[in-house]
C-alpha cells in the first residue's frame, strides 16, 4: 500500500514538472499564487484635468515579482474626485476631475491594495516640449514630452494629456492616440512643426528628419567582466548611412544567451540593464529592424552561500518607514550588496508593506501596529527578521544639522529629520516627513536619491526648510553663497584594483573663505577616459562608483563648474 502511494506521488511530481513549473518571472504565472500587491505612481498630486499612470507590482509568494498593471481590476473609490481606466492601453491611468483626495484600489485574485492621490485646483500657466529641436533618422521614432508649469509653481508631465499634431505629417507624424502620445516618427527628409496643446496653451518645436537608414548596432561595453550578483547598464548605439550615431538603448530588443548566468532587462527605464547571477561566460545581444549585435560577458565570483539582513529585529513607529539592506556571502568569502536583486516580502502586509520597486527595494512602510516577518529571497536562499510596529506618541521633531554652514551654489548636504517618541526610541524620519522650502529657487530638499535626503543649493540667498510629520514641524535656516572654488581633490589617488570589482571615488573641495574641505562626491560630474575599461557612475545614489570591466589604465576625472581634477586607476 505504501509503495502504491509512493508511485502516485511520484507521478504527480512528474506531471507538475511537465506542466512547466519555473522561477522565470517573465513567463505567464498559473501555478504560484499572488500574495500581495504594491501600487506606485510618478506623482501623488496632480492638477484637475490631468492624469498620471498607476502601476501594480504583484508579489508571488515571495518567489518573484511581476508588473500586473494590465491584469488587476482598478477602481476609484471617490469617482467625483478622480477616475481610473480599465481599458487597454491605459489601464491604471488616473484622471483628476475635481479638487480633493481620492483612493484608488487594485484587485486581483482576492488580493487588493490602495493608493491615495490628491487633486489640486492649479491651472497650467506655461507648456514646454522636450527636446527643443528634435532630430531623427527616417524610419525611426523619438519620444517627445510635454511639461506644464502650474499656478501653484508645480511642474507636471502632460505628455499624455496634451493634444499633439504635426504641420507636415508626411515628413513626421506625432502620435495622439492613448498608446502613442507624443511619439514622433520620421517618414521623409525635411522639417515640420510639432505642436502640443493643453488647457488653452500650446507650444511648438521644429522637428528635422534626416534621410538615413540604420546600418549597424554597437553594444558597449564589449567583452566586459562583471562580478556575479551585480547590476550593470549596457547601451546600444546605432550607426546610420549618413555617418551619424544615435543612442538606441531604449529602442532595441535585448537578450541574454544564458539566463541562468545573466539576465538583461527590456522593461521601461531599465532597458539594457544586465544582472550578473552566476560565474561563467555568456553573450548579450541587441536587435532592431533586422540588424543585431552581440558581445561577450564574463562573470567571475562564486555561488552565494548565505544572506544577511540589516537591521535585525527592528521596531518602528506607525506611518514611518525603514530601509533594509541585504548582503550575500559567497562561498569564497566575498560579500555582495544584493538589495536590488532579492525579492522582498512581508508576512503581514496589513502591519507593514515592503517595496520591490526600482529605487525603493527593501523600504518597509509601517501601516498598523503589530508584528510581521520581513523576508529576502535570492533564488534558493532566504533570510527573515521580525519587525514590530508600535504606535507611540510623537513628542518632537528635529533637523540635523540644526545650523548648517552656508552652502556654495551647486553643492549639497545630507539632512536628517529625527522623531522623538514617548516610551520609544528616536527614529530617523527623513524619508517620512514632508519637506518644503520657503524659497525653492534658492534651496530645497531632494528626496529622489535612494535612501538619501540632501539639501540642494541652487542660487544665492536665504530660505527656511521645514520638515512636517504627525502634526509636528521642525525648521532650519539655509544660506546659499557663491564663493570661488579654490581647490578640488579626488580620492583614492593612483589606485590599482582587480578586474570585476568596484571602487568608490570621492571628491572634496575647498572654497574661498573656508579652511576645511567640503565633500563634493555627489556634486561633481564624473567621467572615465575609457568606459570600456572602467565605467564610473553619475546616477543618484551611486555617484563616483567605478566598475572595473577590462584590464588597463584609465584617467578618472571629476568636474565642478570649470574646475577639473584627475587621477589614475589601473585594472589588473
Amino acid at each position: 500500500m505504501n509503495f502504491c502511494r509512493f508511485l502516485l506521488l511520484l507521478a504527480a511530481a512528474i506531471t507538475l514538472h511537465g506542466c512547466g513549473a519555473s522561477d522565470d518571472p517573465s513567463r505567464p504565472n498559473t501555478f504560484t499564487p499572488l500574495t500581495s500587491l504594491e501600487i506606485s505612481a510618478p506623482l501623488a498630486r496632480i492638477a484637475q484635468g490631468t492624469s498620471t499612470p498607476l502601476s501594480a507590482l504583484g508579489n508571488f509568494s515571495g518567489l518573484f515579482t511581476r508588473d500586473i498593471s494590465t491584469e488587476v481590476l482598478w477602481d476609484a473609490l471617490d469617482p467625483q474626485v478622480a477616475v481610473v481606466s480599465n481599458s487597454p492601453p491605459t489601464q491604471g491611468r488616473v484622471t483628476g476631475l475635481a479638487p480633493g483626495t481620492a483612493v484608488i484600489r487594485a484587485e486581483l485574485d482576492g488580493v487588493a491594495a490602495t493608493f491615495q492621490i490628491e487633486v489640486s485646483d492649479a491651472q497650467a500657466t506655461t507648456l514646454a516640449i522636450a527636446p527643443e529641436a528634435p532630430s531623427l533618422a527616417q524610419g525611426l521614432g523619438l519620444q517627445l514630452s510635454a511639461t506644464g508649469t502650474f499656478s501653484d509653481a508645480s511642474n507636471q508631465d502632460l505628455t499624455f494629456d496634451a493634444a499633439w499634431s504635426s504641420a507636415a505629417p508626411t515628413i513626421a507624424e506625432v502620435g495622439d492616440s492613448p498608446a502613442e502620445k507624443g511619439r514622433l516618427r520620421g517618414l521623409s527628409p525635411g522639417s515640420t512643426d510639432i505642436t502640443a496643446s493643453f488647457g488653452g496653451l500650446s507650444s511648438a518645436v521644429s522637428a528635422t528628419v534626416t534621410a538615413a537608414a540604420l546600418q549597424s548596432l554597437d553594444i558597449r561595453p564589449r567583452d566586459a567582466t562583471l562580478a556575479n550578483l551585480t547590476l550593470f547598464p549596457y547601451r546600444a548605439t546605432g550607426r546610420f548611412s549618413n555617418g551619424s550615431e544615435s543612442d538606441l538603448t531604449a529602442e532595441v530588443t535585448w537578450a541574454g544567451a544564458n539566463s541562468a548566468l545573466a539576465r538583461v532587462d527590456n522593461g521601461a527605464g531599465r532597458q539594457g540593464e544586465v544582472r550578473a547571477l552566476l560565474p561563467g561566460t555568456t553573450r548579450i545581444s541587441a536587435s532592431l529592424g533586422g540588424i543585431s549585435a552581440s558581445t561577450g560577458l564574463g562573470i567571475i565570483g562564486a555561488a552565494p552561500a548565505s544572506l544577511s539582513l540589516t537591521p535585525a529585529n527592528p521596531a518602528l513607529a506607525l506611518n514611518t518607514s525603514l530601509a533594509f539592506s541585504a548582503r550575500a556571502t559567497l562561498t569564497n568569502g566575498a560579500v555582495r550588496d544584493v538589495g536590488e536583486l532579492v525579492t522582498w516580502t512581508s508576512s503581514n502586509t496589513a502591519v507593514a508593506e515592503i517595496s520591490n520597486l526600482s529605487g525603493r527595494q527593501g523600504r518597509l512602510q509601517a501601516r498598523n501596529p503589530g508584528t510581521t516577518q520581513v523576508t529576502a529571497n535570492l533564488d534558493e536562499l532566504s533570510i527573515s527578521t521580525t519587525v514590530i510596529v508600535t504606535n507611540p506618541t510623537l513628542q518632537g521633531l528635529s533637523i540635523t544639522p540644526a545650523q548648517p554652514t552656508a552652502l556654495p551654489v551647486n553643492t549639497s548636504l545630507t539632512v536628517t529629520a529625527t522623531g522623538v517618541f514617548l516610551d520609544a526610541p528616536s527614529q530617523d524620519l527623513s524619508r517620512d516627513v514632508t519637506w518644503s522650502s520657503a524659497n525653492p529657487t534658492i534651496a530645497d530638499v531632494d528626496t529622489s536619491d535612494p535612501r538619501a535626503t540632501r539639501i540642494k543649493a541652487k542660487a544665492t540667498g536665504n530660505t527656511t526648510l521645514t520638515a512636517s510629520f504627525g502634526g509636528r514641524e521642525a525648521t532650519v535656516l539655509v544660506s546659499v553663497i557663491n564663493p570661488d572654488l579654490v581647490s578640488l581633490t579626488i580620492g583614492p589617488a593612483a589606485a590599482t584594483r582587480d578586474l570585476g570589482t568596484t571602487l568608490a571615488f570621492t571628491a572634496g573641495g575647498v572654497f574661498a573663505g573656508e579652511a576645511t574641505s567640503r565633500v563634493l562626491t555627489e556634486d561633481v560630474s564624473w567621467s572615465s577616459s575609457n568606459d570600456e575599461i572602467v565605467s564610473i557612475s553619475n546616477n543618484a545614489g551611486k555617484r563616483g562608483l567605478a566598475t572595473l570591466l577590462s584590464r588597463g589604465t584609465v584617467t578618472i576625472r571629476a568636474t565642478f563648474g570649470t574646475t577639473e581634477r584627475t587621477t589614475t586607476l589601473t585594472v589588473n
